[in-house]
C-alpha cells in the first residue's frame, strides 16, 4: 500500500534523509563561556492593585 513506484524517487528520498540527518550530527557547537555573567533582569508585569 505504501511502496514506491519509482525507483528515482526512492533513492532521492532516501539520499534527503540520510543528509538530513548526517546535519543533525554535525551541528556546530556555540561556544558560550565568554567569562561575563549573564545580565540582571528586572519585569514589571500588569498595573498595580
Amino acid at each position: 500500500a505504501f511502496a514506491f513506484k519509482s525507483t528515482v524517487k526512492a533513492r532521492r528520498l532516501q539520499s534527503r534523509a540520510s543528509e538530513k540527518e548526517q546535519k543533525r550530527l554535525h551541528v556546530p557547537t556555540i561556544d558560550r563561556s565568554t567569562g561575563e555573567p549573564a545580565p540582571f533582569v528586572v519585569v514589571v508585569h500588569g498595573p498595580p492593585k
